[in-house]
């Protein structure tokens, strides 16, 4: 849908590709490919005018379409990085919830071991 919506802007000759997420890259590559058609039609006509509408256009395609792919890597970039902090945190979690338990065991085993020792202690009775 979002193709045929961007190709009929294009063919339609309105400079336009920008909707809300941008153009798509297959989008971009059809809406390149048409201006190009166009500006090569205009100078095989010779025509001046027409000519220098379909540079405009093919600009306008492009810089709109380098645009959209710079929105979709820094879209990406971030996700990424919203990731990496979330897997910060799980790891930072799971290695204080370690350290807990492994002081727990520690407690526990040191503990025993004082009960151990006061069970072997001679039993001196006078």
């Amino acid at each position: 849908m979002k193709i045929k919506l961007y190709l009929a802007i294009v063919l339609a000759g309105l400079p336009c590709l920008s909707l809300a997420a941008g153009p798509s890259p297959s989008a971009c590559a059809q809406a390149h490919s048409a201006a190009s058609q166009r500006l090569a039609e205009a100078t095989a006509e010779q025509d001046g005018i027409a000519a220098g509408n379909a540079r405009r256009q093919l600009a306008t395609v492009v810089a709109q379409c380098q645009a959209a792919q710079q929105q979709r890597q820094q879209l990406q970039n971030s996700r990424q990085n919203q990731q990496r902090q979330r897997q910060q945190q799980l790891n930072y979690q799971r290695n204080v919830q370690r350290r807990i338990v492994e002081q727990q065991r520690l407690r526990q085993q040191m503990q025993q071991q004082r009960i151990n020792n006061q069970n072997n202690m001679p039993d001196i009775r006078y």
